[in-house]
């Protein structure tokens, strides 16, 4: 999670958009899947929406962790107030990749 409720209201993401405007820009995201590669589906590449659904997953033996208490934690994805949190405003960008050369 990118800030955790406890943080809340602490921080926020500025719209900084007029700064650098010839740098290329795309918005953030407020949702997305984690995929797992578990042994029970050949390893092809399961997308999980949520916590609870991977959990189940693990739960019903189709997931298997080495060690229950590690695993993916419920950090992985979206937190519930993720379009409070202003992530269309996350940008990342590499140093290197913005080079002239």
């Amino acid at each position: 999670m990118l800030i955790s409720d406890e943080w809340a209201g602490q921080y926020t993401l500025l719209d900084v958009s007029d700064q650098l405007p010839e740098l290329k820009r795309r918005p953030g995201i407020t949702s997305w899947k984690v995929a797992t590669q578990p042994e029970s589906a050949g390893r092809e590449m399961i997308f999980h929406e949520s916590y609870e659904s991977y959990r189940g997953e693990v739960d019903s033996g189709n997931e298997r962790e080495k060690d229950k208490s590690k695993g993916i934690g419920s950090t992985a994805w979206p937190p519930a107030n993720a379009a409070d949190l202003r992530l269309k405003r996350w940008y990342a960008f590499s140093i290197s990749s913005a080079r002239k050369n």
